[in-house]
């Protein structure tokens, strides 16, 4: 028998009435406008770059983050963010966190949350939530969200940028979705959506119980089981699926570079999707695209 859940009346609401209401927000208080990057732990550059490099993406020059050595793989809208955690830099609180998430293995941690004006954000993220962001080192409050309020996934907030001209090998151009696996997808979606002042849309699909969140061009996809256990209250980030234009483009891309990707399949959602038949440092990848 399925648990008893707690509904919320936008949580259930048809997409109609999802549509007008996050119009209803004014652009202005919106306390995110779009999902930046995807973040990622390795305990080394090397081998993840070559990974990234094989799968036809085009990754940038490795630089200093919070703590971290790190690199990016630009996207025009969006991206991923590599990190290594390296005690010989000066502390920072990102520093402890991806330490920390490293000792279980490998993969994303979570995403960056791109914003008009983070610090306000910031200060309306902490109004609705009740819970503090993660102090500096030097006792100014960082740009980390609590991880309580994301069932604990690791999430920045940062500048909004614009969409940049980048060309890929593989045509990727966006993060199509994120997938963050939890114990309970009604409870973590209520969370989110009002902490975060999004709109999300619940439903049950394959013996699952599935929450949409769109911000900006990417879906946070939030997945639970049917059967929600509401003792527990994390999850981790399982999964990557970027948006390509032309996916016999991609899939040529990929396969030219050593690596034996299936052909492609008709998506639930349309178009077509193809899966990285093996993880990227754990990190279970898709391409999805005409």
């Amino acid at each position: 028998m399925r648990a008893a859940r707690t509904k919320v009346a936008y949580v259930n609401a048809a997409d109609t009435a999802h549509a007008t209401a996050a119009s209803a927000l004014a652009p202005a208080e919106r306390i995110v406008q779009s999902i930046g990057r995807a973040l990622a732990v390795v305990p080394s550059l090397d081998p993840a770059h070559r990974a990234w490099t094989s799968l036809g993406f085009r990754c940038g020059a490795d630089f200093v983050y919070q703590g971290c050595r790190a690199f990016d793989v630009e996207l025009a809208d969006g991206g991923v963010r590599v990190l290594r955690p390296d005690t010989g830099l000066p502390h920072a609180p990102l520093r402890d966190i991806v330490e920390r998430k490293l000792e279980v293995g490998a993969g994303l941690i979570g995403w960056t949350w791109a914003c008009r004006d983070p610090q306000r954000s910031r200060t309306l993220v902490e109004r609705g939530s009740g819970s503090a962001f993660k102090p500096n080192r030097d006792g100014s409050k960082s740009l980390i969200a609590p991880e309580s309020v994301t069932a604990g996934a690791v999430t920045i907030l940062e500048e909004q940028r614009t969409r940049r001209t980048v060309e890929q090998p593989n045509g990727c151009d966006h993060v199509d979705h994120l997938v963050l696996m939890v114990v309970d997808a009604d409870a973590t979606a209520s969370v989110i959506g009002q902490v975060f002042r999004l709109k999300p849309r619940v439903r049950d699909m394959k013996a699952g119980r599935y929450a949409f969140c769109k911000v900006g061009s990417t879906v946070l996809e939030i997945v639970g089981p049917a059967d929600a256990d509401q003792r527990a209250a994390d999850g981790r980030v399982w999964g990557i699926t970027f948006g390509v234009a032309d996916m016999d483009r991609a899939v040529e891309t990929i396969r030219s570079r050593g690596v034996d990707m299936p052909d492609p399949h008709e998506a639930l959602q349309g178009g077509r999707i193809v899966s990285v038949p093996t993880p990227v440092d754990g990190i279970q990848i898709a391409f999805m695209g005409r």
